[in-house]
């Protein structure tokens, strides 16, 4: 399975760091579209990293046990990222 190493870090800190956990939430904060982020977020969730949970027309995103281990990791390296590239979100 091939996966967006360009987001797919920035997604699981973003879940790890916010209340809200929308897909179009996600999306607008990161700047890219609505199905680059559902693309990410099936992959996450078949490697048992996120779960999605419908709830009408809305979709809420949730790290698993494993998924929040992992964003743990990811978070330094989104913040040296961010730091280190003029503001730029990649």
């Amino acid at each position: 399975m091939l996966i967006d190493v360009n987001k797919w870090e920035e997604i699981l800190d973003l879940i790890s760091s916010r209340e809200i956990k929308t897909i179009s939430f996600i999306a607008k904060e990161l700047n890219i579209t609505y199905t680059h982020v559902m693309k990410i977020l099936k992959q996450l969730k078949e490697l048992g990293l996120v779960k999605i949970k419908t709830k009408g027309r809305n979709r809420s995103i949730t790290l698993t046990p494993k998924g929040l281990n992992i964003a743990v990791h990811c978070s330094p390296i989104v913040n040296f990222i961010k730091q280190n590239s003029g503001g730029d979100k990649r």
